[in-house]
């Protein structure tokens, strides 16, 4: 897998603190690094959108999980811009159900059907009763936690709209984008 910024990142400290090892994810806008906090040597992920900037999607995407914290939603940790790039560093989660279930021979038993699709639901009506629409609902973007195997998390807010006013209740309506 190309890693288009890691040339660019590979010898800095993002934000004074941040080393970035290696490449995790790819998409469409941006690319996700597994990093290290070199003060308290913990690993995050750090997810890098080359833009301008008045017109960044990580920084909507992190005004989403701000305001959308809670149980399976990945905590910011911090964002900023530097340089070209938006940079937002969130906690390090581990594989998603799509990988495991590859890795299960396409199979998961009765329990573990039973505890992901709880989650999913339970996480999915957290972001909807919060007035937002994920709108990229996948098995590649429900990822379990570390160390806990069996505590899921809906990532990738990038296309997440907000579908109702919090202050009127009423539907608002969204532009294609």
């Amino acid at each position: 897998m190309e890693c288009k910024y890691f040339k660019y990142f590979k010898s800095k400290l993002i934000f004074g603190k941040y080393s970035i090892k290696h490449l995790i994810a790819k998409g469409s806008f941006g690319e996700v690094y597994f990093g290290t906090n070199k003060i308290n040597g913990k690993n995050y992920a750090l997810k890098v959108e080359e833009t301008d900037k008045n017109n960044s999607l990580l920084k909507d995407e992190c005004y989403t999980l701000l305001n959308l914290r809670g149980p399976g939603i990945p905590s910011v940790i911090s964002f900023g811009v530097r340089g070209k790039f938006s940079i937002l560093v969130e906690n390090l989660l581990g594989e998603s159900i799509r990988n495991i279930w590859i890795d299960k021979d396409k199979k998961f038993n009765l329990n573990d059907t039973c505890i992901f699709a709880i989650q999913a639901i339970s996480i999915l009506e957290h972001v909807h009763s919060n007035n937002y629409l994920h709108r990229d609902i996948q098995p590649s973007n429900f990822l379990v936690g570390k160390p806990d195997n069996y505590r899921l998390y809906l990532i990738d807010f990038g296309n997440a709209k907000k579908y109702k006013s919090s202050r009127t209740g009423k539907h608002v309506k969204i532009l294609k984008n």
